[in-house]
């Protein structure tokens, strides 16, 4: 995509949950929201994006789709853009191959590897700050992560996958240690991070890397 074309955000955009709080018609960089809707789980921004690709939403969602199957996940049908419709369908074992090929675009890890990021509204002087979703394991000094992305629905509860790598005593990256772990249904979002974090410590410890 053009990361610095400037597109405007619509009302129409507006699917509840998670969203990045601007007045419809205000304009952002395609790169900021980016940022906002894969790290910060703006799904106002998601759509915005999925809407000035130029495809319909039903051929957005055929494209999403057929990414998906690409990336072997075979049980995965997805109905729109956001995954605010609980009739989008996914397994960890899905997720967890879908998370693989995602998390090895630099876009991606740049958007899920930072605690904030700070964006800029066009006409507005002073440029804003958001956290990440995913920052509970970007200041966790016992693991590096790679990736992240977590979700949340009444119908799913809350759901987080991440690519993490074992670090030494002195908190440095150890090579070739990269787990994928993905928790659906966790009652917390505390939860879903410590179960994340047990089951990728569990791996370390009880396989070779």
């Amino acid at each position: 995509p053009a990361w610095g074309k400037v597109v405007s955000m619509s009302s129409r955009d507006e699917v509840g949950g998670g969203r990045l709080r601007v007045n419809a018609g205000a304009r952002l960089t395609v790169r900021d929201l980016w940022a906002v809707a894969i790290g910060s789980s703006a799904n106002n921004a998601t759509m915005t994006l999925a809407r000035v690709t130029g495809l319909s939403r039903a051929a957005f969602v055929k494209r999403m789709n057929q990414a998906a199957k690409a990336a072997g996940a075979v049980q995965t049908n997805l109905v729109e853009p956001s995954g605010m419709d609980p009739a989008n369908m996914t397994t960890a074992q899905d997720m967890a191959r879908i998370a693989d090929v995602a998390f090895r675009e630099p876009m991606m890890r740049s958007a899920t590897t930072r605690a904030a990021y700070r964006i800029s509204v066009v006409g507005e002087r002073q440029s804003r700050e958001l956290k990440t979703t995913i920052a509970p394991f970007i200041l966790d000094p016992d693991v590096w992560t790679l990736g992240g992305k977590t979700g949340y629905l009444e119908e799913s509860m809350y759901n987080l996958v991440a690519r993490l790598r074992n670090v030494d005593e002195a908190g440095k990256p150890i090579a070739g240690t990269d787990v994928i772990v993905v928790v659906l249904g966790a009652p917390t979002k505390d939860g879903s991070f410590q179960s994340v974090k047990r089951l990728a410590q569990w791996a370390w410890q009880h396989h070779a890397f």
